[in-house]
């Protein structure tokens, strides 16, 4: 089964390589989120970024910026997105993305039988010339409208909202941040050459605050490491430098600030690290341990103290957490998508 993820060169997230199926590339070279590698790393899905186009239905809901920032998103080196100017861009700074992008009409569609886009960012006349792809798009930000009326020229819509119960036919739940319950452990011992990790600190998830870059530490954050012992640690605006920094942390912490659909649960749990949060905060949370629910800093200390104490109780809980991503958000959504191409298309 070979299978292509796409974005067109307009749109201001995940990555920025020319075609690759490799993970650790993919991830690297991400502006903001972790893209779905584990479909290359698992499955060898090839990730295809097409030139920006307005034929239909590619013109409407392209991306979430300012249509002034459009040519900067594809052709500028540095400052892609001037929406967000403390992005960081270590592995991206030489390269402007339309310049890795391609015309939609060269790619050799043939060569696959599932192409998953982000936006449905390729044309009709092209969806509706390979009849055997089953052709799927994402909506980039889950607009509950978009996601629950199919556009005619694509065979499925692919919802992030994985725990939905009774979607329509024509639609599945399947993460944006794609992973196996190993991969960000797997890509951070590669870059930083680790064989052991000695796992301390709370890694402080970054919408706790709306102060970007993370450099506060809030007050509840503050009486959670002095009461525990351990310290706090912040989101990194490098995304291998935060993909360590979530790996070496023994706990991740939700306590406060807005309500997040949950793809940071998706690294945590494969980076191997403990989620405490208050589930009314967190979409995903079927993925969340019953007794690591909390409510307040206080419950949060009463874990830590717990888990610290009975490192065997930890490690059975990372595990199960491991269990759970694989079972619900890995295998679980490609046996599906799997199982969508042997109805409509085998």
């Amino acid at each position: 089964m070979k299978i292509a993820v796409v974005k067109s060169s307009v749109y201001q997230d995940l990555w920025v390589t020319d075609i690759c199926n490799n993970p650790y590339d993919l991830f690297k070279s991400s502006m903001m989120r972790c893209p779905p590698i584990g479909l290359a790393e698992e499955y060898g899905a090839d990730f295809i970024i097409v030139k920006d186009t307005d034929e239909y239905p590619c013109g409407s809901n392209k991306n979430c910026l300012d249509p002034r920032f459009t040519n900067s998103m594809k052709f500028a080196k540095e400052g892609k997105n001037p929406s967000l100017p403390f992005l960081d861009e270590t592995f991206h700074k030489e390269v402007a993305i339309d310049s890795i992008a391609y015309p939609a009409d060269t790619i050799e569609w043939s060569k696959y039988n599932i192409v998953m886009c982000i936006n449905a960012c390729i044309p009709a006349r092209i969806t509706q010339k390979y009849p055997s792809i089953m052709w799927c798009y994402w909506i980039g930000e889950n607009n509950m409208s978009l996601v629950m009326n199919k556009l005619d020229c694509y065979d499925l819509v692919l919802n992030q909202d994985v725990f939905k119960k009774n979607l329509p036919f024509f639609s599945i739940g399947f993460p944006y941040t794609y992973l196996g319950p190993l991969t960000i452990e797997t890509i951070v011992k590669r870059d930083y050459n680790l064989t052991n990790v000695v796992k301390k600190g709370i890694f402080m998830e970054i919408n706790n605050t709306q102060e970007r870059p993370v450099q506060r530490i809030p007050l509840e954050f503050q009486q959670i490491s002095s009461e525990t012992g351990q310290p706090i640690v912040k989101h990194s605006q490098n995304i291998l430098e935060n993909a360590k920094n979530l790996v070496e942390a023994k706990y991740y912490i939700k306590l406060l600030g807005r309500r997040i659909r949950g793809n940071g649960i998706l690294e945590c749990i494969s980076a191997g690290t403990l989620i405490l949060t208050n589930e009314q905060l967190v979409e995903f949370n079927d993925l969340l341990l019953p007794e690591c629910k909390i409510q307040s800093y206080t419950d949060a200390i009463i874990k830590i103290k717990f888990f610290d104490a009975n490192p065997e109780a930890y490690d059975v809980a990372i595990q199960t957490q491991r269990d759970l991503l694989n079972a619900k958000y890995f295998k679980g959504p490609y046996d599906t998508l799997i199982q969508k191409y042997i109805t409509l298309k085998d």
